[in-house]
C-alpha cells in the first residue's frame, strides 16, 4: 500500500479564520480598553475642573467680611450659571454653583456647591461636589 505523503506547505482555511477570529477578540478586547480610559479620563477632568471652581469660590468667599457672609444665612446668594463658560472653558454641561451659610455657635459653616451634568452611555447624568468650611468672626 502506498502511503500518500504531503509536501504543502501552509495553513489550511480552517486555521486562518479561526486564527482571524482570535484576533479579531483581542482587538475589539484592547479598543475596549482604550475606551472606557478616555471616558475615566474625562470623568476626571471634569471633577478637578469642578473643584477648581469650588475652591476659587470658597477663596473668594473667606475674602468677605464675616458680617456679609453671616447675611447670606438669611437672603442667600443668587446662584451661578455655567460659570466655567463666563471664564472661558465650558467643559462642564450646564454647571451651577450655590452657596449656603449655617450659623452655629458664632462660627458659619459655608457650604459651596456646584452640580453639571456629565455625558454617559445612554444620555447624561448629574455630578455634584461640595466643599465645606468653618469661618470664626475671630479671623
Amino acid at each position: 500500500m502506498k502511503l500518500l505523503k504531503s509536501d504543502k506547505k501552509g495553513f489550511t482555511l480552517v486555521e486562518v479564520i479561526i486564527s482571524a477570529a482570535i484576533l479579531a477578540i483581542v482587538t475589539i478586547s484592547l479598543l475596549n480598553i482604550f475606551v472606557l480610559s478616555k471616558i475615566g479620563t474625562a470623568k476626571a477632568k471634569h471633577r478637578m475642573k469642578a473643584m477648581n471652581l469650588l475652591r476659587a469660590e470658597m477663596e473668594w468667599i473667606k475674602a468677605q467680611d464675616y458680617f456679609d457672609i453671616y447675611d447670606w444665612k438669611d437672603n442667600p446668594r443668587p446662584d451661578k450659571n455655567n460659570i466655567d463658560n463666563a471664564i472661558g472653558t465650558d467643559e462642564l454641561l450646564n454647571d451651577v454653583i450655590t452657596t449656603s451659610v449655617v450659623s452655629a455657635n458664632n462660627n458659619l459653616i459655608v457650604t459651596v456647591s456646584i452640580t453639571w451634568d456629565e455625558k454617559r452611555w445612554l444620555g447624561t447624568g448629574q455630578q455634584s461636589e461640595d466643599l465645606v468650611t468653618l469661618i470664626s468672626p475671630f479671623n
